[in-house]
């Protein structure tokens, strides 16, 4: 994505007057030395970001840049290579599912299988996280 080293960080703030906020506490988002390879391809290199509670953070970038893979290592949904992502004061590598209940996402495309219908895509993303169709049920179905 970066070349090694390289601190990514973009700020839009939403302070009055055009003034940052101030929010006076640590980042809410950590990552330091973000890396991640698949076999000679190296996807991911040393990125650094912090973000502020209040902040906005995007992504932007050409194809093959690996923003979507560094939202992968950011989500859980893949491993670093090495580097450490710390959300609100949960390290991501040691406490994964705590860190996913704190954070979302708006994907640029669907993830939903246009061959299944609502209930089997609800059903199929909920054992991608190891909710069972009983708690699907329960918690989801009016």
């Amino acid at each position: 994505m970066h070349e090694t080293g390289q601190d990514v960080n973009v700020r839009a703030n939403a302070g009055s007057a055009g003034q940052p906020e101030q929010t006076g506490s640590q980042p809410i988002i950590q990552v330091h030395g973000l890396a991640k390879r698949f076999g000679a391809v190296q996807a991911v290199a040393g990125v650094d970001v912090n973000v502020a509670a209040g902040e906005l953070f995007g992504f932007l970038g050409p194809n093959g840049a690996g923003k979507t893979t560094t939202i992968n290592l950011l989500t859980d949904l893949a491993r670093p290579d090495a580097g450490s992502i710390c959300i609100a004061g949960t390290d991501c590598s040691k406490n994964p599912k705590a860190a996913q209940h704190l954070m979302g996402i708006v994907p640029d495309e669907s993830n939903l299988y246009p061959e299944l219908n609502g209930f089997e895509n609800l059903c199929f993303c909920a054992a991608l996280f190891a909710i069972s169709l009983r708690n699907v049920r329960r918690k989801w179905i009016v």
